[in-house]
């Protein structure tokens, strides 16, 4: 677990034990809005795909729905333009998912259901379509079905990468593969296959880790809301400018299609600021979305780049005291 600094540490210690977040709010007069991402929800021991990308059990999640929708202004994307106006008070939090895992469908849906709370659930069309693994899954797979003991990925890596623990493996891998473009990161594939003697994972082996088009039918008619994410989730800063508008283009309408329904919300797949540009946006804009969120810490307030909406990321390390001091002490604690 990553070592919290000192001072975060007192402020948490604070909020445990004077509930210090709740006064700490009307002292420090910030307005605008906390965005919350989730990935999977469940037991990431359950999978032989990136157990990395879980962001909490069924129990953490829903005991933090339970707490947002009690205490906080939990909100929906229809709420943002009143939220980010100028002289706004509004102090929000939106929660948000990425990808399109089954269990989005399976475990977040009832609890949130259950909470009367909403989410926007950000879906890489192609994933729902193909079933095959998403390329970081993927990854996590090879290292868990290998029989090579370690592998050398040049030019990639420049030192060999043992397998024994194959989570610390898989971070290792998963890191060149974030800047490559969709060609390369296939070469990067064979190669690791090849290396690691477990071939490339078969698509039957994924289909049942992601939802199914009536799932996602299924949550936007209980009120759930439904973004792009992409068609294959590139990182698009890797793309050229033709690729970005298939993906950026195929994916709102692979959803309309679907849906029958505009989709006027857009996430950048990886979402740090390396990973998209401003020709990005402008295509993304182009394209007809209203909203598109990255994927780094912050608070989004007005003024703000309607294209580049900050979130959090909700991992298992989270307990409910840094939850509470995210998003009552965001200028502390959402960097």
């Amino acid at each position: 677990m990553l070592q919290i600094p000192f001072k975060r540490r007192i402020a948490l210690t604070a909020c445990r034990l004077i509930q210090a977040h709740r006064w700490w709010g009307s002292v420090d007069r910030w307005s605008g809005v906390v965005v919350l991402n989730y990935h999977r929800i469940g037991d990431p021991q359950s999978t032989d795909f990136d157990r990395g990308v879980f962001s909490a059990s069924a129990e953490t999640f829903e005991a933090q729905v339970r707490y947002l929708k009690r205490d906080c202004d939990l909100i929906r994307s229809s709420d943002l333009p009143d939220v980010l106006r100028e002289n706004g008070h509004r102090r929000a939090v939106l929660m948000t998912f990425d990808d399109g895992y089954r269990d989005n469908f399976d475990v977040a849906l009832p609890i949130l259901k259950s909470h009367d709370a909403s989410a926007v659930f950000f879906i890489s069309t192609g994933l729902i379509d193909s079933g095959g693994p998403a390329w970081w899954d993927e990854v996590a797979w090879i290292v868990r079905k290998a029989t090579a003991p370690l592998v050398r990925m040049s030019p990639w890596l420049d030192q060999p990468v043992a397998l024994t623990d194959q989570d610390a493996a898989s971070r290792s891998l998963l890191r060149p593969l974030k800047f490559l473009s969709p060609e390369d990161r296939e070469q990067f594939l064979d190669e690791l296959a090849l290396e690691s003697g477990a071939g490339r994972c078969p698509a039957e082996m994924s289909r049942s880790t992601w939802m199914t088009w009536d799932m996602v039918r299924a949550m936007h008619a209980a009120g759930m809301e439904i973004g792009a994410h992409t068609v294959t989730h590139p990182v698009l800063s890797y793309c050229t400018e033709a690729v970005q508008r298939e993906e950026i283009v195929g994916s709102k309408a692979r959803l309309e299609q679907e849906l029958n329904a505009p989709v006027k919300l857009f996430s950048f797949p990886v979402g740090r600021p390396w990973s998209f540009t401003d020709q990005t946006r402008q295509i993304v804009r182009e394209a007809g979305f209203q909203w598109a969120f990255s994927f780094y810490s912050g608070i989004t307030s007005c003024p703000s780049d309607p294209f580049d909406i900050r979130r959090i990321a909700v991992t298992p390390s989270v307990s409910m005291d840094e939850l509470r001091a995210i998003v009552h002490m965001p200028r502390i604690f959402a960097r």
